[in-house]
């Protein structure tokens, strides 16, 4: 059974002959030279349908054992995210910002709305491409909710055929109050994810089991035979289809978790139980796994804990720069404990994506007005820098609060080449009460060395200090 819609057509392969340049933005440990090579993960800034034609290009065709897509669901929505200011005086800064943007705090990080037709197209050139990546052992787990799965299953039996479809998994989401408990009618409560091989017959899966509860005695046979109830021996209850859906599979996702440390503001994200549960079954240490609507990173943040290559990718500035945050947390608490991954990353944009750069002696500037004002000398072989302010026409003028409530996170690169930036140190707050430092010694700075700073502010704009 094929579906159709209006403009119906696959991808014309001959227009990935020539792919866009991928240009390095980014370094991260070292990560990343030259071509797209995976060294360390890949994180990707623009259109997914280009980055993968990039990726083909430069030979990843057959290479991805895991893909995990978390596409728009086509819900008619806008998501957006919170913005919150740093440090302990959140609570008055809170009350300055809501008289800003019209009494909102909220930004909008995209929207979820397409005709029938142009959502159908988008999803079915990108699976085709998906599919094209994937190696002879990998699988697809596509991530969705009751408005377009239906359809979507038909363009995914299209492409991998009825036969590679392996499982339609249930994800309850956990409990529900509030307006979504008001419908009259059933209460919706999952989400759908479709499992797809490339090949059956060579399909990496490991069986997952579930821990038998405490106190659990297996049943003997009968009075008849004898046999007496014993504690249950083996490896668990098999996991089953649906997920979240017992005392004993306790997964509920993170949006209905008020303090999970899990939490990026980011408005789509996915539970780093999820994805683990995904990864350790459909992958191996050292496989490479792929999410090119990366949104909040948590499948790159799985597959670097878990010892798995990744690519990631989206389109969505403050995704990249929330995927690079959580990225570089993650490597630097753990560095090369991480179950062997390799710990850097690189960031490649496709096309004019990209953060603002200003530069200068004494200052820097960058998008949405903004300005940084720095410090920085010499003492010895050292060079000490120290931020000395930060404003943005675009934030409220906070007199009573600290500037560094306005800023996310501050990264150097101690010997900037004017192209890409080589992450030297990044002073990322753990905590939404804590402040960055602002001062920083760099040792050993040989002269004529170029040093580079960068601040992200809570907007997503970023201001590129240059001596």
């Amino acid at each position: 059974m094929l579906l159709t819609w209006d403009g119906k057509r696959k991808p014309d392969w001959s227009d990935y002959n020539n792919p866009r340049p991928a240009m390095l933005r980014e370094t991260f440990g070292g990560g990343g030279e030259g071509d797209c090579d995976l060294r360390g993960g890949l994180l990707f800034e623009g259109d997914n349908l280009a980055v993968m034609a990039r990726l083909l290009a430069d030979g990843y065709a057959g290479k991805v054992q895991l893909a995990y897509l978390d596409p728009p669901f086509g819900s008619g929505a806008n998501y957006v995210r919170k913005i919150r200011l740093r440090g302990d005086q959140v609570g008055r800064a809170e009350r300055d910002l809501a008289k800003f943007e019209n009494g909102s705090m909220n930004q909008l990080q995209y929207t979820d709305q397409w005709s029938e037709s142009s959502y159908l197209q988008f999803m079915y050139e990108r699976l085709w491409m998906v599919k094209e990546l994937l190696a002879d052992n990998g699988s697809l787990y596509l991530h969705l909710d009751s408005n377009e799965v239906h359809a979507i299953k038909l363009i995914c039996d299209e492409i991998f055929g009825r036969e590679c479809f392996q499982r339609q998994i249930i994800w309850r989401i956990g409990w529900i109050s509030g307006y979504k408990s008001a419908a009259r009618n059933w209460i919706r409560n999952h989400d759908t994810i479709l499992f797809y091989c490339k090949d059956p017959g060579k399909m990496i899966f490991n069986k997952t089991y579930l821990p038998y509860q405490e106190g659990y005695l297996r049943r003997g046979s009968g009075s008849s035979s004898g046999k007496k109830d014993r504690p249950a021996a083996g490896k668990g209850y098999p996991l089953e289809d649906t997920w979240n859906c017992s005392a004993a599979d306790r997964m509920d996702s993170i949006q209905i978790k008020s303090f999970s440390k899990e939490k990026t503001s980011y408005p789509t994200q996915k539970n780093e139980s999820l994805l683990e549960r995904i990864i350790l079954a459909s992958s191996n240490p050292g496989d490479l796994v792929m999410d090119v609507f990366a949104g909040s990173g948590t499948t790159a943040a799985v597959a670097q804990k878990t010892g798995r290559r990744w690519i990631a990718c989206d389109a969505n500035h403050i995704a990249v720069q929330t995927i690079n945050r959580r990225l570089q947390a993650i490597i630097g608490a753990s560095g090369d404990e991480i179950a062997g991954a390799n710990p850097s990353f690189s960031i490649w944009e496709m096309g004019g994506a990209g953060g603002d750069e200003g530069g200068g002696v004494g200052g820097g500037v960058g998008g949405g007005g903004s300005i940084v004002s720095v410090d920085c000398r010499r003492d010895g072989a050292d060079v000490i820098i120290a931020i000395m302010g930060y404003s943005n026409l675009e934030l409220p003028k906070l007199t009573k609060t600290d500037w560094r409530s306005l800023i996310e996170w501050v990264s150097l690169d101690r010997n900037y080449d004017g192209r890409t930036f080589n992450v030297y140190l990044s002073d990322i707050p753990k905590d939404i009460k804590q402040y960055v430092s602002g001062r920083y010694t760099i040792p050993n700075v040989p002269g004529g060395a170029v040093i580079a700073l960068k601040v992200i502010d809570i907007l997503g704009h970023e201001t590129l200090w240059v001596k």
